[in-house]
């Protein structure tokens, strides 16, 4: 089944959905995410018992995360349907794995975060960059990134923005296999799934609810918590944080 930005196939126990919007750089649109959070609801409505988010072959970008070109202002893309989708992910209780062949940029590199298992190739490789825009991201987004990579990989990757390399980022925690292409990527996937077919659907929703509660169980007092909220607002309504997301979407106009 294919809609306007993506394809679906429901074949057996396993929902693949495929990121359709490669002259776009697979970047999501609110369209996008929206036929993404239908595809999963419908996957759960129809007994799958894993969910596969990948790209079509061959693409150089698996995602680059939101489409700025649809952002008027700083605080349409904090109040985006992208982070419906990432919550989603985070929530959904059968295991959501990412399929990754090409290069992963901010809200990709985050569904690649919130997923339960990650499956890159070789030349794959992820970044970071929203702090060159200065946009805040929801508190979750950081909790998952730090329980994944660790406290000092992920600042890195939030505070440099710089490319890492699949071997980076599968040596600090982020990705579950690296494999040298495609044809072995698929290979890898049979794998995980394999496994996950032999499992009782009842107990991996139950192990992944426990995991994502641990990954948010925090101590974080009243106080710190507003400063933050006041922090993130500033950001939100900052004219400079809106110059940068209109000199990126230059840029990305230019390259296309």
């Amino acid at each position: 089944m294919m809609t306007q930005h993506i394809s679906v196939e429901y074949g057996g126990a396993v929902c693949t959905i495929t990121f359709n919007r490669d002259a776009k750089r697979n970047a999501f649109c609110d369209a996008m995410s929206s036929e993404v959070i239908a595809a999963i609801d419908t996957a759960l409505e129809q007994g799958s018992q894993a969910i596969v988010l990948t790209a079509n072959p061959g693409t150089a970008i698996w995602s680059s995360g939101h489409d700025l070109t649809e952002i008027r202002e700083p605080k349409d893309l904090i109040q985006d349907t992208m982070f419906a989708l990432l919550q989603q992910i985070a929530a959904c209780p059968i295991p959501v794995i990412c399929a990754v062949d090409g290069d992963v940029y901010a809200g990709g590199f985050l569904i690649t975060v919130l997923a339960d298992i990650v499956l890159v190739t070789e030349r794959s490789r992820f970044c970071m960059p929203i702090n060159k825009m200065g946009i805040p991201l929801p508190r979750y987004c950081y909790q998952f990134a730090m329980q994944a990579l660790g406290m000092h990989k992920a600042k890195e990757m939030f505070l440099c923005a710089n490319l890492m390399t699949a071997a980076d980022v599968y040596a600090h925690g982020l990705v579950n296999h690296v494999v040298p292409d495609s044809a072995q990527l698929q290979v890898q996937l049979d794998r995980v799934l394999c496994g996950i077919a032999a499992c009782l659907p009842e107990g991996l929703a139950y192990t992944k609810a426990v995991f994502n509660s641990l990954t948010q169980d925090v101590s974080f007092d009243a106080s710190a918590a507003q400063a933050l909220a006041l922090h993130f607002e500033r950001l939100a309504e900052s004219p400079e944080v809106a110059q940068r997301i209109e000199a990126l979407v230059r840029k990305i106009g230019r390259q296309s």
